[in-house]
């Protein structure tokens, strides 16, 4: 299959939907462990009056509390006052969903969004009360509808400063190794090798101007979304690719291409975080995003529970 990846990623044949539903759902609880210890050693920092319910809004919020009671079988988180009122104002939150980038966030081969930011979502909402709408496009054109006020949240992203003036980040929840993959043609060792090669990368990628100014040598060309990147590659477009590693792996093991291999990461070895983001004009959103992350703790499970289940999972990939 390697000279051929004409088969679309949301068709995905090759394995069901069950099986990448649990990888999603083992991969959720293995990523938010640094996060659950956080919020565990810190939860009596928690002030108990923040969540008492302003007298003026007893019946509406008594109402709403109920509500969410059902909803969440009786699993709740403690919201402001504020925070309750916005939720009650603002019940359904639209987000962002990408096309195609596995595991995290892609169509599956019934049209519907799924992966680890909607499983994440969906963790939110039993905790909060708030129900998510996705909105599906290529990334460039989530970035543009986020701007134009046509999606509130996008749920898996890096913390670029250019997005600063329109997106307000939550706490990361991964640290994610980004990585430069080449066509088993491309006879290089260094960098410097990549001189006047072509890399393809989706439209919108943060990590465009940092590639640019990095490797001025090194051409770009710029696709609508990671499945055409991959697609330059093979149809030899383009030489090199770069992205989150597990990603790239992920559809690469998918497709059994062979042709494309690891090359590097950034010469420095820096990792980037993956946050959850918000529009600036809705910071009390931020707030319940923020906190929701932290309310389930899966107490039943050790950690060697969720490494060797994700190592398996995962296709003998060993995170760590």
């Amino acid at each position: 299959m390697d000279g051929n990846f004409s088969c679309s990623l949301s068709s995905r044949n090759a394995v069901s939907n069950r099986v990448l539903r649990l990888c999603a759902s083992v991969t959720l609880i293995f990523l938010f462990l640094p996060t659950i210890l956080f919020a565990n050693e810190h939860s009596s920092k928690l002030d108990p009056v923040s969540i008492q319910l302003n007298s003026q809004h007893t019946s509406q919020s008594a109402d709403y509390d109920a509500a969410i009671e059902k909803k969440s079988n009786g699993t709740t988180v403690p919201l402001t006052p504020e925070e309750k009122t916005w939720i009650h104002d603002h019940p359904v939150v639209r987000y962002g969903g990408e096309k195609e980038w596995p595991p995290y966030d892609f169509v599956d081969e019934d049209g519907k969004h799924t992966g680890l930011s909607r499983d994440m979502l969906e963790l939110i909402a039993k905790y909060s009360g708030l129900s998510f709408q996705p909105v599906v496009a290529n990334w460039d054109e989530l970035l543009a509808k986020t701007k134009a006020h046509q999606i509130d949240l996008l749920p898996v992203l890096y913390d670029p400063e250019d997005r600063h003036d329109y997106l307000k980040f939550t706490q990361p929840y991964q640290t994610a190794l980004t990585y430069f993959f080449i066509h088993d043609a491309v006879q290089a060792k260094t960098f410097d090798e990549l001189n006047n090669k072509t890399l393809a990368i989706p439209k919108g990628y943060g990590q465009i101007e940092q590639i640019k100014e990095r490797f001025p040598k090194l051409k770009i060309l710029e696709t609508d979304n990671l499945e055409d990147a991959v697609h330059a590659v093979l149809e030899r477009k383009a030489d090199v690719l770069y992205d989150n590693y597990s990603v790239i792996s992920y559809l690469l093991k998918q497709y059994n291409i062979s042709v494309i291999r690891p090359f590097k990461s950034m010469p420095t070895g820096e990792t980037q975080k993956l946050a959850m983001a918000v529009r600036t004009d809705l910071p009390v959103l931020l707030s319940i995003e923020t906190f929701a992350q932290t309310a389930e703790t899966p107490a039943d499970w050790s950690k060697a529970d969720f490494f060797e289940l994700a190592f398996t999972l995962m296709g003998g990939i060993r995170l760590k």
